[in-house]
């Protein structure tokens, strides 16, 4: 599971243009910062990665956490 801990220095290199539909491009947005010259902190924990934006998703992130 990816966890995103931004502070409000991201409204000043953060893209007005969003998708209309589909999933939320954070890395999309992160790219677009560090092209800026904005400073980004990566934070590796975990080995297991999960997705958590599509409704397709639910079902496997309910059976990870009825498991742990």
């Amino acid at each position: 599971m990816n966890a995103w801990v931004l502070n409000q220095t991201v409204l000043t290199w953060w893209p007005e243009k969003l998708p209309a539909e589909g999933e939320f491009g954070i890395p999309d947005a992160l790219a677009a910062g560090l092209a800026l010259g904005a400073k980004i902190s990566v934070h590796a924990a975990g080995e297991t990665w999960r997705g958590l934006t599509f409704p397709e998703d639910y079902a496997d992130i309910l059976a990870y956490f009825q498991r742990t």
